[in-house]
């Protein structure tokens, strides 16, 4: 039990969830003018697309990465969750978005060991907690974790994603 722990503590521990600037994000024209970019790990392109332009904030979560992106687009807003492996691959997303619908996103706070706390002024809520899980656990695919929380068709999910 002790080794075990000390691996999820190295972890998932307070000094090794931090803000980095180790990942950066590279615009690409995307599909029907949809904002998309290019991942860039310590300035070398991966084969990674994700939605948005603006690298809002990349955080560092034990060897993942936690990234938050918006689409800059005016009057329809929305925010974008991505948690990636060491070499950038996607390992699960989730996206807060509502047709003509706009947020604002502010005041990242870390809450060691796997938890962070954002303001995105969206659908009449401010306050917003993502949690990073250690390991996938089982989801009801069609049920999202909230309203205007959206994601893809998955059985297994790394982060969740509720207001505050």
């Amino acid at each position: 039990m002790g080794e075990r722990w000390r691996r999820l503590e190295s972890i998932f521990c307070g000094k090794r969830m931090e803000v980095t600037s180790e990942i950066a994000l590279g615009p690409l024209t995307g599909k029907a003018g949809k904002p998309e970019s290019t991942v860039l790990i310590r300035g070398h392109k991966t084969q990674t697309t994700v939605r948005g332009h603006v690298l809002e904030v990349a955080i560092r979560c034990g060897s993942d990465w936690l990234l938050f992106t918006s689409d800059d687009v005016p009057y329809e807003e929305g925010l974008s969750i991505y948690l990636l492996d060491s070499r950038g691959v996607i390992l699960d997303s989730a996206h807060l978005v509502q047709p003509y619908g706009t947020g604002i996103f502010s005041d990242v706070r870390l809450q060691p060991p796997n938890q962070v706390k954002f303001n995105f002024n969206f659908n009449g809520r401010v306050a917003w907690r993502v949690v990073v899980h250690s390991r996938a656990k089982l989801a009801i695919p069609w049920l999202p974790d909230q309203y205007g929380v959206w994601r893809s068709r998955r059985c297994l999910r790394r982060l969740s994603v509720h207001s505050c």
